[in-house]
């Protein structure tokens, strides 16, 4: 174009829709009561009493929970699976974290009885083909549970009683449950906010934000080892009910970040140095990096703005759950702290990362159905002798409950507590005074002075 010439041209663009809120106080939703039953602590005390169980060699025929020492051979035409050979596995009857079909072939041998079947292979080059596998079974152990006496209960867990022991199971049951009802409280407040309110969905955030859970899902499909066309007939799906499902969790996402910004909009929620170093540092410590490295990463990548969105969204839904009714079924009203509702959450996240990620690490490495049954055996169960196993799984599940457990105290209580009494003595109308600045700077200088150029920018 020469110089002088007046350009024009047409943009379009989405434009955030207008949203009327509701008040707050209307909100009321109703929350299970918390009982914690008897069969639930026997339940309890039982998997504990297996943790300390002993295995004894047998002289009978395997039965569901019974452990089993064997030799497996997997082969496709007479030719060795890669990979698919073992010798001396220990597996526990009836647990199904091994081979399908090994259960029913296993199930009623005895010692030096060979078993053959076939199993379709789930994962590595030779997925969904056929594999003929032959079994051994060396030895059959049972396992025996220690007596649930004041003896034990002393020696196992350091109550002078079992009556203590059972009172302390139960308290920790209830604790459970109550932060479980924390989540449903905090799911159900912000379910009946949405009810209240129509918000027009801009097409293009919505295809944005589908199109990011298509490639989250089959990503992780990928690192999984496993086909979409496979996953879907486990979870007996089709691809458009998938689709579906997508789309629909794509619009309810979309119009919870449109109506939580709102609320931090109308409330004047900001996110202050000391959260965003907060945010910084937690999730720096999921990554296993450090505040620095995962900062500089966070910004290269573009998602510092997404990331203080997000604190901003949790504190606007924090400020609608402080003035929302809640009660439980038998009528009474649920007072829950924003601090125990977000460490619930946090709860599920120990309980996701341990079942989700840890099992089946330790599974496919060690042949443990669970971290907690994870260990090395030391001595075989023999005649006369029990086995003798080093748990080191039980020593890596407590280091990592305690690291997540001190986590959640610090960023899930402390803060968020933190924030509340801020946010009730502004209502009250009475001044904080000044925060002192932080003593190391550098990180927060680095954040907040990209955020400027970045709105200079904008």
């Amino acid at each position: 174009l020469d110089d002088g010439v007046a350009l024009a041209f047409t943009a379009e663009v989405d434009v955030r829709p207008e949203i009327t809120l509701p008040a707050y106080d209307v909100l009321a939703v109703t929350v299970d009561d918390v009982n914690v039953t008897d069969e639930e602590v026997d339940e309890q005390l039982d998997g504990l009493r297996e943790r300390f169980a002993s295995l004894a060699p047998v002289q009978r025929a395997a039965a569901v929970g019974d452990f089993v020492s064997l030799d497996l051979v997997a082969t496709i035409d007479g030719a060795e699976v890669p990979g698919g050979t073992a010798t001396g596995l220990s597996y526990e009857v009836g647990s199904g974290s091994l081979l399908a079909g090994l259960d029913d072939a296993v199930t009623g041998a005895s010692a030096a009885d060979v078993r053959a079947f076939q199993t379709v292979l789930v994962a590595g080059d030779l997925e969904g083909q056929t594999a003929d596998v032959a079994v051994t079974v060396r030895t059959v152990s049972e396992r025996q549970l220690p007596e649930l006496d004041d003896a034990w209960a002393k020696e196992a867990a350091g109550f002078d009683d079992v009556a203590g022991l059972r009172g302390d199971v139960r308290t920790r049951i209830d604790r459970v449950k109550r932060l479980q009802q924390g989540v449903d409280a905090r799911d159900k407040v912000l379910e009946a906010l949405l009810a209240l309110i129509e918000v027009p969905l801009p097409e293009t955030v919505l295809a944005t934000e589908l199109e990011w859970r298509r490639q989250s899902a089959q990503d992780q499909l990928v690192r999984s080892g496993q086909s979409l066309e496979a996953w879907l007939a486990t979870e007996g799906k089709t691809e458009p009910e998938w689709e579906t499902e997508l789309r629909e969790a794509a619009e309810q996402a979309v119009k919870t970040q449109l109506v939580l910004d709102t609320v931090a909009d109308a409330e004047e929620l900001d996110v202050t140095d000391a959260e965003l170093s907060d945010q910084v540092v937690r999730r720096a410590g999921r990554a296993n990096m450090a505040p620095q490295e995962y900062a500089n990463q966070i910004v290269q990548s573009g998602q510092i703005t997404g990331l203080v969105a997000e604190v901003r969204r949790g504190k606007a839904l924090a400020t609608v759950m402080e003035a929302a009714t809640i009660t439980d079924e038998s009528g009474n009203v649920i007072d829950l702290a924003v601090a125990v509702v977000i460490g619930a959450a946090f709860t599920a996240i120990v309980t996701g990362l341990v079942t989700g990620i840890f099992n089946p690490i330790i599974s496919l490495l060690f042949n443990a159905s669970e971290l907690s049954k994870a260990g090395y055996v030391l001595r075989g169960a023999s005649a006369g002798h029990d086995a003798v196993v080093l748990s080191w799984g039980l020593v890596i599940g407590a280091v990592i409950q305690f690291i997540l457990v001190a986590v959640v105290v610090y960023f899930a209580l402390i803060v968020p507590m933190n924030y509340v009494k801020a946010a009730q003595a502004k209502r009250a109308g009475v001044e904080d005074e000044a925060p002192a600045g932080p003593t190391d700077t550098e990180l927060l200088t680095q954040i907040r002075d990209l955020l400027q150029a970045q709105a200079k920018n904008s």
